[in-house]
């Protein structure tokens, strides 16, 4: 059907171009100037070679006419008209079309059978898209369900977090007020040992406790728990101090007791065998509260009641120490005071007191610094001071009785010299504090008996000073002396120059001129 239809179209084309040079009424009449351009077109050479660089082109079909064409005379071959021509032309090319058009139909039969096909697979492909848009909505919605209810889920979750961390802080404040009986049951059973680490959970315990109520007024009864456990505070301490102090007595009670089975045989100042007994025994005796001293070291800021337990624990460390280093200390106050009423040089003896002094505070130190902080030496001064103090007390009346200007001098030069090289010696000044000022207030007595025994001096000796009639027989004193010199080595005397004594004396004092600014 198509084809008939483009045949008949292609007949109204081929008419309308033969009207276009119709003699009478053309549709496209040329001008006389176009028609000899047309001339000169057709009767050219149109057979120009083709470019080297393109393909040949394709050999021209030859169209087989399978039909015998109407009213054609093919020996003859002419037409009357070109009217006729267009006639016959378009009869052939209806025959042809009608030859070359059936491939195309039988083409487009199958073409439209495809197209059914097609329209069919497209009408599928819609309803299947169809489907997918509403699975993509339920999708939606459900996802969107989803989403609603996991923002559920997670303010849920955090609600949850909330109420528990809630929960945790009132537990956590309510423990405070729940360990109280617990506390106070322990520290009243008699199998608590204040050295274990259980106790020192409980000392934890009552601290975090009792800061808590201290911290936290606006709580309810908080002010009635406070003080339950500020006084078990109070017996906990009353434990430690008793624990301390026990252990301190019975450390010491032993050592004197193994010092009394040692003979005395040995001078007082001879402490070597008393050494490990005073100082390693002791150490190995109280090695136990080492933890508990650091515990109360380290709470010693926390509250008053700490401050003041570690307070007294040292007092009861030094009043134990002075018991056992007194019989040394006493033993040097001895001999001091025995040298000086003796008569016995008193820089040697300055020398041993000042030498016994800080290898004491040394030893002392060193002892203190195994249990308490060497940082801390408050305390440990005053200790030092009230063992020192007897030793400068004896000392101290024996420098201001020296007359002697060198003696005092070379006093000055052992406590502000010697014992300072002695001092920079041991490396760390830590615990020479007492030491110091023992040396310092020695120097200060020493200075000041010098001053005024130089001023005597000064007044009595050089500046009011009134020769006798021997300390003006120059040159003669002079000459005695030479003549006692001679006589002392075994030489024979000078003998007198036969010259008057005058000019003798004249040489003499020539040679002796060298002394006349003495």
């Amino acid at each position: 059907m198509s084809g008939s239809g483009s045949g008949a179209s292609l007949s109204k084309y081929k008419e309308r171009i033969s009207l276009y040079e119709d003699p009478e009424n053309p549709l496209a009449p040329l001008t006389s100037t176009q028609l000899d351009f047309l001339l000169e077109l057709t009767h050219g050479d149109f057979q120009r070679p083709i470019p080297a660089h393109l393909a040949p082109l394709p050999e021209a079909e030859t169209v087989n006419v399978k039909e015998p064409i109407p009213d054609v005379n093919w020996d003859k071959f002419e037409f009357k008209s070109k009217a006729e021509f267009n006639n016959w032309f378009v009869e052939v090319d209806k025959i042809l079309e009608k030859e070359s058009e059936s491939e195309v139909v039988g083409y487009m039969e199958s073409l439209e059978g495809l197209k059914g096909q097609t329209k069919s697979l497209m009408e599928e492909v819609g309803g299947a898209l169809d489907e997918l848009k509403t699975l993509q909505d339920n999708y939606h919605f459900v996802s969107n369900k989803t989403n609603s209810l996991h923002d559920s889920c997670q303010q849920l979750i955090h609600e949850q977090s909330r109420l528990e961390s809630v929960s945790q802080s009132l537990d956590a404040n309510l423990s405070h007020f729940v360990k109280l009986e617990r506390i106070a049951s322990k520290l009243s059973s008699g199998n608590l040992l204040v050295a274990s680490d259980s106790f020192f959970v409980l000392l934890e315990q009552i601290d975090a406790c009792l800061s808590f109520m201290v911290h936290n007024p606006s709580f309810k009864e908080s002010s009635t728990y406070g003080a339950k456990y500020r006084h078990c505070l109070n017996k906990a301490i009353s434990l430690m101090k008793s624990h301390v102090k026990r252990t301190l007595e019975e450390t010491t009670a032993e050592i004197r007791d193994s010092v009394r089975e040692i003979p005395s045989k040995n001078s007082p100042l001879d402490t070597t065998h008393l050494f490990p007994l005073v100082y390693g025994k002791f150490s190995a005796g109280i090695a136990k509260l080492k933890k508990l001293l650091v515990q109360v070291e380290e709470r010693r800021n926390a509250t008053p009641e700490y401050g003041e337990l570690y307070g007294e624990i040292q007092e009861s460390y030094f009043r134990e120490r002075k018991v056992l280093v007194g019989e040394s200390v006493g033993g040097m106050v001895e001999e001091v005071g025995r040298r000086g009423r003796t008569g016995t040089d008193l820089c040697p003896t300055v020398r041993l007191a000042a030498t016994f002094s800080i290898r004491l505070s040394q030893d002392e130190f060193r002892l203190y610094a195994d249990f308490f902080s060497p940082q801390i030496t408050t305390h440990f001064d005053g200790f030092m001071e009230s063992l020192l103090s007897p030793i400068y007390d004896t000392l101290r009346p024996l420098l201001i009785k020296v007359q002697h200007l060198e003696t005092l001098a070379e006093l000055c030069n052992i406590f502000g010299v010697e014992m300072m090289e002695e001092r920079q010696a041991t490396g760390s000044p830590l615990g020479l504090n007492a030491f110091l000022r023992f040396l310092e207030q020695l120097l200060q007595d020493t200075q000041e008996r010098l001053v005024y025994r130089a001023s005597i001096y000064i007044a009595t000796d050089i500046r009011n000073y009134s020769p006798g009639p021997g300390d003006l027989a120059y040159p003669d004193k002079l000459l005695m002396m030479e003549v006692m010199s001679h006589m002392i080595n075994f030489q024979p005397p000078p003998t007198l120059p036969n010259v008057t004594p005058f000019l003798f004396l004249q040489k003499k004092k020539a040679k002796l001129s060298h002394f006349k600014d003495f």
